[in-house]
């Protein structure tokens, strides 16, 4: 496993934590996009600006992000300026899997995809339509 990916990872986990949406902002690529399916076929896809929005009230609100103290990390390999981490996380006692992109630029590493297969996104999905 490439250490200096599951380090951004972890950065990434604590600016959650801290609800730095700033930081979050600075890790999240301009052309990010978050894609959640779930095992019925659904999916929603979530571009940056949308997340920072949502993120950006969840911290007005006083809200925080869940522990991470659950993840599994599964790989983390790097392919040339890019970076995949993929892990596995529990919710509600349902599995999640995650694989992460990450892309080096300019000694920077920014996210530029993130892939979240979940139980169950109607809840989710209602909520956001």
């Amino acid at each position: 496993m490439d250490d200096e990916l599951i380090t951004q990872m972890k950065q990434y986990f604590e600016a959650g934590l801290r609800m730095d949406v700033d930081e979050m902002a600075r890790i999240y690529a301009p052309e990010y996009v978050g894609v959640r399916v779930d095992l019925d076929g659904r999916s929603l896809e979530i571009p940056r600006d949308a997340l920072l929005a949502q993120l950006r009230k969840i911290a007005a609100a006083g809200h925080a992000m869940p522990p991470v103290d659950d993840v599994e990390y599964l790989a983390a390999v790097r392919y040339g300026d890019h970076g995949s981490v993929a892990l596995r996380r529990v919710k509600d006692g349902k599995p999640l899997l995650y694989q992460f992109v990450w892309r080096l630029a300019d000694g920077e590493w920014r996210m530029v995809h993130e892939f979240t297969v979940e139980t169950d996104l109607s809840g989710l999905l209602a909520a956001v339509r």
